[in-house]
């Protein structure tokens, strides 16, 4: 069921005629919105609908095509505005890179967008120390010392202070707060955190649009959701009268039914990998074994030791004691590179900083780990090279398929496929993938994952793979590990392997 109007207060925000168009390419195309008074609305699409573009565009980042029309509180802003002529009018943004410095203090941070407090020219810390928590307060958290370094403070505390920082900034403080992605960098258990604090501000008046991949947390926190497909809006609807299915599909613009492989239960004939008695910095005697064809996954909350498992099967980290086994064989995983000659490959969690070169091109990046192959007489070959990318990029469907395209310039989907076509180029026996996943879109989401199920099932090879997401384990893997407080706890497949097991034994040390 769509929903025109809003159904808190009088209306906050009136968006009107929304366009932008680059190169003669239209990236948005008449983009409306009406969000009422204490309002908690969601924002989704696929990388490359127009969300981006439509949140640079309403922060006065960038200017919208002629035409374009925005009401705050009933009081037009002539366009183009900047972002301090946004805020005087009670309209801010808190994005993903939420902006703190770890080496300053919660004071000194909320300082870098207001000031500080000065006498003389010298600084008031009692009267800054006053404001922050002041500030802090409105959003429920005045426990947080304003002297504590922010280093010392968890990612949902940081999100807290970005927010009280971008509030403190207005004159009568913010009728309309836009959360682009904050929920991206923070592990799962700090989410509700920061729901909290969103829910407080909307009981207060504030209206808040919220951006994200994650579809639960939009179930979880809006009032309504809008969804964007091809640069145009699909319609809002209210949260009530939709389930996650049903909003996919509206993303996508077709059926879910395809969104998951089907994972046939795979051979346990032959053992690959033999883990016993791992212990390191937070796993602690973890031993379990992989096969060839399976699809395996490690469950856990954030600090539970599954990442750590991955790093110490890629070498990245030396364990303390225990043995892991490779085809019978024990091996010694002193670094990633003994690891790749062992014929482990590995997609990291952090995909920006330790997966993709951003100002190499498609090609240098796919071609990366096996440019060896095209060395002869002295130099490259680049017919063989330039052939072998472009079948990677029709394979994996990467877009733009733009062999020179820089890496960096790529959405976050197409970088991952990117990444995972690098990695599946060197034939490994073991493959490692650390969430996947994170930070792509549902239709790139699906087909990752139907990337992967193909490999494993052409190639014969195992995949390890964490995930934060318990819904993806229990759909594309064959069996689940679940790790607590770096302990194995179970061991599930089959008519155990459930999302509700998988959340119990994860969260409950009483879990039988």
């Amino acid at each position: 069921m769509t929903s025109a109007e809003p159904t808190h207060g009088a209306h906050t925000v009136e968006i009107r005629a929304f366009s932008k168009t680059f190169s003669g390419q239209r990236v948005l195309t008449n983009f409306d919105l009406v969000l009422g008074s204490g309002e908690i609305h969601a924002l989704v699409g696929e990388n490359g609908c127009g969300k981006s573009t439509f949140i640079k565009c309403l922060s006065g980042y960038q200017s919208p095509d002629a035409g374009a029309e925005l009401e705050v509180r009933g009081e037009r802003l002539a366009i183009p505005y900047t972002a301090a002529q946004a805020a005087e009018r009670g309209l801010v943004f808190v994005h993903q890179d939420f902006g703190i410095v770890p080496t300053l203090s919660v004071m000194e941070n909320m300082a870098l967008s207001g000031g500080f407090s000065t006498r003389g020219g010298a600084i008031q810390w009692r009267t800054q120390a006053i404001k922050t928590t002041e500030a802090l307060a409105v959003l429920g958290r005045d426990d947080i010392p304003p002297d504590a370094l922010a280093s010392t403070l968890s990612a949902s505390e940081h999100a807290t202070i970005a927010i009280a920082r971008a509030l403190a900034g207005t004159k009568d403080g913010a009728s309309f707060l836009v959360l682009d992605e904050p929920t991206a960098a923070l592990p799962q258990s700090e989410v509700n955190a920061l729901f909290h604090v969103i829910r407080r501000l909307a009981q207060q008046g504030t209206t808040v649009l919220f951006v994200s991949h994650r579809l639960q947390e939009v179930f979880d926190v809006a009032d309504r959701v809008t969804v964007l497909r091809d640069s145009r809006k699909v319609g809002t609807f209210d949260t009530a009268d939709l389930d996650e299915r049903a909003l996919v599909e509206k993303i996508v613009g077709r059926e879910l039914a395809a969104l998951y492989p089907e994972s046939a239960p795979t051979s346990r004939a032959e053992v690959v990998l033999e883990v016993e008695g791992l212990t390191a910095t937070r796993v602690s005697e973890v031993s379990f074994t992989a096969h060839r064809g399976e699809i395996l996954g490690i469950a856990g909350l954030q600090g539970s030791g599954r990442s750590e498992i991955i790093r110490l099967l890629f070498g990245a980290q030396q364990r303390r004691s225990g043995s892991i086994r490779i085809g019978g064989q024990e091996v010694r995983l002193r670094n990633p590179a003994s690891a790749m000659k062992a014929g482990i490959a590995h997609v990291p969690e952090d995909r920006i900083h330790h997966g993709v070169f951003g100002r190499m091109t498609v090609a240098e990046n796919l071609s990366l780990l096996t440019v060896g192959r095209y060395w002869k007489y002295g130099r490259i070959q680049t017919g063989p090279e330039t052939q072998r990318v472009s079948e990677l990029i029709n394979a994996y469907d990467i877009r733009p398929s733009s062999a020179g395209q820089l890496m960096g310039r790529l959405s976050g989907g197409n970088q991952q496929k990117g990444v995972l076509a690098k990695w599946l180029e060197i034939s490994p026996t073991i493959l490692l993938l650390d969430e996947p996943a994170q930070g792509v879109d549902v239709g790139a989401k699906s087909d990752i994952y139907h990337l992967i199920e193909q490999w494993v099932a052409e190639h014969s090879s195992t995949v390890i793979m964490v995930s934060s997401d318990f819904e993806d384990l229990n759909a594309l893997c064959h069996r689940v590990l679940v790790l607590r407080d770096g302990k194995l706890v179970a061991d599930l497949e089959n008519e155990s392997k459930t999302v509700d097991r998988m959340v119990e034994l994860a969260y409950l040390k009483d879990a039988g």
